[in-house]
């Protein structure tokens, strides 16, 4: 009876392999060492042969599937070994006594268990009483984000989003608006922390320095602070006297930072930029919501949200967009006679300031599966146009990138959700099939690339890290959706990455730009890894694999640039695996499903 048992499941084998062996391609053969089990079974340590119906469902076809599992193995690998240095060092690697690095030990052991499905993200709530439970807010290499209770803020925020944002229809609570002009400021009561705003300032020279890199790399992209204004008040030491002034020169300070290689060359405790940053992050959004709306309060929460947001720390950059849309609301900006009531600078800094919100809302709620804050009213609003002094000053190709950029918040975030979650979410954004998203990204693709200003294209020396974080993530997204259309010969083909590192010669030499913008990337920030950085190296090695795979099955393609690109891969999937070993491991929202 045994020997006819055994007989059947031999017979059964032949016939059909075990779900192991299909993942691997092979054919299912009992193993010498136990015969109940096949070879791939022993090597998994799967106690029985498992066979499950079929599903109907088409099995992965690309020839990178073992690859795929062998970097979910690699990375399980690096994670246990950041986690025992972590306790030898004695620190604590989550906010909550370990709690993240066991939830991303969890999900890496799921995904080497089941590589082809893709898990959703797991988003915390939050906390249910925020006077007895310290909020940190982790940047992306495990240094915590503050040493004090965010505790006030995060309670704070959430009442605000919660009683206003989306909130119950009925008429909005407006306040009080000053009758000076835009920049007229009332000295604030707390003289003490007024003098260690100022004490935080940098000296005339650094100030200058950071400026420089932050109107170089980021107005370009969101240009909410008027250029030719700022340089006249800094001229005049306005900042030195005003404590709101004071404010946003040290808010912009702590984003250049970020893009400063003399502030990243020692690796610290905290994100570049933090001594700047460290004052204004309980202080400013208390302040803002309690007194009069104005346009410094909302710059200086746009560039709260921007820092948040390059320093890994999403949620909380989610938190402070609440506040900003709020102030946004209670002004007015989104209502048709707003630009009537005030001057024609300040009415369009007001419109640009609120269309970051709405670009940056729509970006970070749909990477963390929340709803959108902004709906309706405010998808009426005029886009940004250039001023007067913009134009003359040749500073209206950024604007005209900015109306460009705002046409891709919603593709890009798509995108992201898609890589991120489940493929199925492309029907909330209300596309008809998969071939609608690609045509929808084909489209947004060209203008994206016309609109882009010259000065923000390759430049050898000093490439705009912005701009390749963003090149990035567009140029994954179009070969995710040429993907999911099967269409992986023109998802082989350059796009946005291409076209921002010069002429395209050959692909060999596009292939050697790519990876010297992976160096420059890292050589920019020694000891830091940044989320956005991070997530540009992730895409940029999906692009070369979607890339190198098709390569590979095209006649006309020279051996040598197939030799390049696997050159190139092998080097992004380093540094890919450095990123994410520190980045999911230090992370409090772990992005379950990312699986390259």
């Amino acid at each position: 009876m045994s020997s006819s048992l055994h007989y059947t499941e031999d017979a059964l084998r032949r016939q059909r392999a075990c779900d192991a062996c299909r993942r691997r391609k092979s054919k299912c053969r009992p193993s010498e060492i136990d015969k109940a089990r096949c070879k791939a079974c022993v090597e998994s340590k799967i106690s029985k042969c498992t066979y499950v119906a079929p599903t109907g469902r088409a099995e992965p076809t690309f020839a990178y599937v073992r690859q795929l599992e062998d970097r979910i193995e690699s990375l399980d690998l690096l994670l246990q070994k950041y986690v025992i240095a972590d306790k030898e060092r004695g620190k604590d690697p989550g906010p909550t006594s370990g709690g993240a690095a066991a939830r991303s030990s969890q999900n890496v052991q799921v995904l080497s268990q089941r590589p082809f499905q893709v898990l959703p993200l797991q988003v915390s709530p939050p906390p249910p009483r925020y006077s007895e439970v310290d909020e940190y807010s982790w940047s992306s290499t495990g240094r915590h984000f503050g040493d004090s209770s965010w505790a006030s803020l995060v309670g704070l925020a959430y009442e605000v989003r919660n009683d206003a944002v989306p909130g119950p229809p009925g008429p909005p609570r407006r306040l009080l608006i000053r009758d000076e002009n835009e920049y007229s400021w009332e000295s604030e009561t707390n003289l003490q922390d007024d003098l260690l705003v100022f004490s935080k300032l940098p000296d005339d020279s650094q100030l200058q320095n950071l400026l420089g890199i932050y109107f170089r790399h980021v107005a370009p992209f969101f240009p909410i602070i008027h250029k030719a204004t700022l340089e006249v008040q800094c001229a005049d030491h306005l900042h030195r006297r005003h404590v709101s002034q004071a404010r946003l020169i040290l808010m912009m300070c702590a984003v250049a930072s970020i893009y400063d290689p003399e502030s990243n060359k020692t690796p610290g405790r905290h994100p570049p930029g933090w001594e700047f940053f460290s004052i204004m992050r309980h202080r400013q959004t208390q302040f803002t919501i309690s007194g009069a709306a104005r346009l410094l309060d909302a710059q200086i929460l746009a560039l709260q949200v921007l820092y948040h947001w390059q320093a890994g720390a999403i949620h909380s950059s989610w938190i402070v967009l609440g506040s900003g849309i709020r102030l946004a609301q209670e002004v007015g900006v989104q209502e048709p006679g707003f630009a009537m009531s005030r001057g024609p600078l300040e009415a369009e800094m007001w419109k640009r300031v609120l269309w970051f919100f709405i670009y940056q809302d729509r970006f970070l709620c749909t990477i963390l599966g929340q709803t959108e804050l902004i709906r309706g009213e405010f998808l009426e609003l005029e886009l940004p146009e250039a001023t007067l002094l913009e134009t003359q000053n040749e500073e209206a190709t950024t604007v005209d990138y900015f109306r460009a950029q705002l046409q891709l918040s919603q593709p890009v975030g798509l995108s992201v959700r898609l890589q991120l979650g489940s493929v199925a979410m492309f029907k909330l954004w209300g596309f008809s099939s998969k071939e609608a998203i690609t045509e929808e990204l084909d489209g947004t693709l060209e203008d994206w690339v016309a609109s882009l200003p010259p000065e923000l294209k390759w430049v050898p020396d000093t490439p705009s890290v912005v701009a390749l974080e963003q090149a990035a993530e567009l140029d994954a997204a179009l070969c995710f959706a040429r993907i999911l259309t099967r269409d992986p010969l023109r998802a082989a083909a350059p796009t946005s990455t291409i076209f921002l590192l010069g002429p395209e010669d050959d692909a060999g030499r596009a292939a050697e730009r790519v990876i010297n913008v992976l160096e420059v990337l890292l050589a920019r920030s020694p000891g830091y890894w940044s989320f956005p950085i991070a997530q540009a190296v992730a895409f940029s090695s999906l692009v070369i694999e979607t890339r190198l795979w098709a390569a590979e099955r095209r006649v006309d393609v020279p051996t040598d640039i197939v030799k390049t690109m696997k050159r190139l891969h092998s080097s992004a999937l380093h540094i890919m695996n450095q990123l994410a070993a520190r980045y999911v491991l230090s992370h409090k929202y772990i992005l379950s499903g990312v699986t390259y």
